[in-house]
């Protein structure tokens, strides 16, 4: 059950009801921002106070002008009056690199810094290792896993789509 939405404009889709449960029926809705917001931004102080932390991640994530597409997911997406916090997932431009931005945007993309900073956990990092000539990305599944890929020097081109 998630929520997906473009950072550029599309066309209008209105979330489904909440099934008895109290969740979004099974599948990915696409909607905007504003009624993202305004359906799950309201109410106890837990609920704006999560909700600020997803416009403040959002904000300097559009700010690099690479954000294509985020997913929204977890408690906040309920009718959980206090909702533990955002799970969001951030879909990068392929030229996007997190050491080119200015040091508050780089937190986003940093995990230790998101979590502390922002209350936002980030599960993708990719970063250069200069050593190697290599950059190397980091995914942290659900359960906890952390699974690395990485692109060696006689492929590695910076700033290049894969």
């Amino acid at each position: 059950r998630k929520v997906f939405f473009r950072s550029t404009k599309s066309r209008t889709r209105l979330l489904p009801r909440l099934i008895d449960t109290g969740i979004l029926p099974p599948g990915v809705h696409r909607c905007e921002l504003l009624e993202l917001i305004g359906r799950f931004g309201r109410g106890s102080a837990q609920r704006i106070e999560v909700t600020q932390r997803l416009q403040r991640v959002l904000s300097l994530a559009r700010g690099t002008g690479f954000l294509r597409r985020a997913f929204v997911w977890g408690s906040y997406v309920t009718a959980s009056p206090h909702p533990n916090d955002v799970d969001i997932m951030l879909v990068m431009g392929p030229d996007f690199l997190a050491e080119s931005c200015n040091p508050e945007t780089q937190d986003v993309f940093d995990c230790e810094l998101a979590e502390e900073e922002l209350g936002a956990t980030v599960l993708w990092d990719e970063k250069e290792w200069p050593e190697f000539g290599a950059r190397y990305a980091a995914f942290r599944d659900p359960w906890g896993a952390e699974i690395c890929l990485w692109r060696d020097k006689g492929t590695y081109k910076p700033g290049s789509k894969s």
